[in-house]
Formats: C-alpha cells, structure tokens, sequence
C-alpha cells in the first residue's frame, strides 16, 4: 500500500543555481515514511504510546533529475520488506508533470525509548503494510564496505543540541551535514552531488565530540563520522548499484 506527500521547497532547500538539496530530498522522504505510518496509527505518537521509536540505519539517494526553485515534488512510498528486525522502505519523488526525479531506499529497526534497545518489530506493526518489492533502488540494502585507507582529511566538531533529534541523537541529515563540510571546494555544491549512500551505527548525543575522516569508496569521496563509541556513520558519494 503506497503514500504519497507533495512538496514545495524554500529558500533554505536551494543550493547552487538555486536546485533543491539532497538533504532537503531525504527530508521529504522521511516526512512521507512519517505522514504514511501515521495513518495507521505507527507513527511518532501511535509508537511513543507503545514505548517504542522507529530508528533510521541507513539512507540511499540517486537523483536523475535535479528539481529546481518553485518545483512541485511529489514523494511516493512503501514498504519494500520487513522482516524480524529490519524494515526497508523505498521512495520515488516525481516533478509536477510526473516525470521521476529520483529515488531513494531506506533500512528502519525500532528501540524502546526507555534504553534506545534495538526490539523485534511487532508483529501488528509489520503487518500494517503489505509487502511491494521493486524501484530503481530496490538492491539497495547497506553492504558491509571495506575499511577506508588512510583519511586525507580530518575535521573535528562539536555536537550542539541544535541539531538533535526526538530521541536527544545527532538528527541522521545532520551527518550529511557533517560529511558535505568535508568535500574540497574543488567538488562544487556538495549538496547536489548527484547519489550517495549513509549508514548509520553508533548514536551521537549533544555535547559529544566527533572527527570526520575523508577518504574514498570506489574511487568517490567517503566521509567516516566517528564518536564516542567508535564509528557512528559512514557517509559515501556516488552510488552503488
């Protein structure tokens, strides 16, 4: 069962020749995945009520046709798969005149809000939407990479609470943030770079401190986000299938 949301940018979504911004795409991906499980009662609220969270482990984007100012997008999803644990949702946003723009997957598991444990998936939960395999990105599922040669750059930040989420973790557009402020100046508009890939391990709350190591993936800039408990995301430019 899909779910769509349509969307118009502001100013604060424009990058260079005032074109939307991956960061602001993933946005309205993860507004939909919210506004959808909403309507069957397992969204924020309905899983607060049950003491639980949904948690994003991973993000990826490819864009074929970057929307520009004034643009109306329409972002369409649903549930690829869901298994014990896991949950994959797949996205494809569409211009006003429905030609695709792009698409984007994505990997959810839930946590007691108590501890941040990770929990099965209940079962009325998994079985609210149905199945739908497909989409460009559908392979999509966040292989394990190689470790990364040594960094050719590093940042150090701090985490303000600016920029934390419900649940007090770094807000997971945060680190494409962090790994966009990586990219040499040579790289052009680093929020329009045309596909990339984001997973996520380690939480990071406000106050912690973070290095951010630029390397590459497949010959494509790689960003690893590193936090108190070791590797907290790995950010990748280019794609991957």
């Amino acid at each position: 069962m899909s779910f769509s949301a349509t969307f118009r940018q502001g100013m604060e979504d424009l990058g260079a020749g005032m074109l939307v911004k991956n960061r602001s795409l993933l946005r309205f991906c993860e507004d939909t995945a919210g506004y959808h499980t909403d309507t069957e009662g397992i969204g924020l609220k309905g899983m607060e009520d049950r003491g639980l969270a949904w948690v994003l482990l991973g993000w990826a984007l490819a864009v074929y046709e970057r929307p520009a100012y004034g643009a109306e997008i329409t972002v369409e999803t649903k549930v690829r798969q869901t298994n014990r644990v896991h949950c994959w949702r797949d996205f494809s946003l569409y211009g006003g005149d429905g030609k695709l723009l792009a698409e984007a997957a994505s990997r959810w598991i839930v946590v007691r809000t108590e501890d941040h444990a990770v929990v099965p998936i209940p079962e009325s939960v998994a079985r609210v939407f149905p199945e739908e395999p497909g989409g460009g990105l559908a392979g999509w599922r966040a292989r394990r990479l190689d470790d990364p040669g040594p960094p050719e750059a590093e940042l150090s930040a701090e985490i303000r609470r600016s920029r934390t989420d419900m649940l007090g973790h770094l807000h997971n557009l945060e680190y494409l943030s962090l790994a966009e402020d990586m990219l040499p100046e040579t790289a052009g508009d680093p929020g329009l770079i045309e596909a990339l890939t984001i997973r996520f391990k380690n939480e990071v709350r406000a106050g912690d401190s973070v290095r951010c190591l630029l390397s590459s993936c497949a010959g494509a800039p790689r960003v690893d986000i590193m936090g108190p408990e070791g590797l907290s995301a790995t950010v990748c430019f280019g794609r991957e299938i």
